[in-house]
């Protein structure tokens, strides 16, 4: 999270009101092709399916487990026929995908 310590007369592009948190690289929402093992094989990007070129990475994450909405994922690096690579993971609670973003 951030913190957005702009004055309340400052800068109000981004429509936040100073010393209100902000979310930092959300995940967003994706479509994915798997293979029959689940590993996926295709990503919906900006409407266009890329093919996985192949997996460089794969691990999970479990916490929170004491919550009632526990943290269960399962993470991917890919790397795609576009020539990037992308960080996905699926949420093993409720079975969605989501790309996510470490930089802007």
């Amino acid at each position: 999270m951030v913190t957005d310590t702009r004055a309340a007369s400052g800068d109000r592009r981004s429509g936040l009101t100073a010393g209100r948190l902000r979310p930092l690289n959300s995940p967003r929402p994706l479509d994915v092709e798997t293979d029959a093992n689940g590993v996926p094989a295709g990503l919906y990007l900006s409407g266009h399916l890329c093919a996985v070129e192949s997996v460089l990475e794969k691990w999970r994450i479990d916490d929170e487990w004491w919550r009632e909405q526990p943290v269960s994922r399962v993470y991917w690096r890919l790397f795609l026929e576009n020539g990037c690579a992308v960080d996905v993971y699926r949420d093993v609670v409720c079975g969605r995908w989501y790309k996510q973003a470490y930089t802007g």
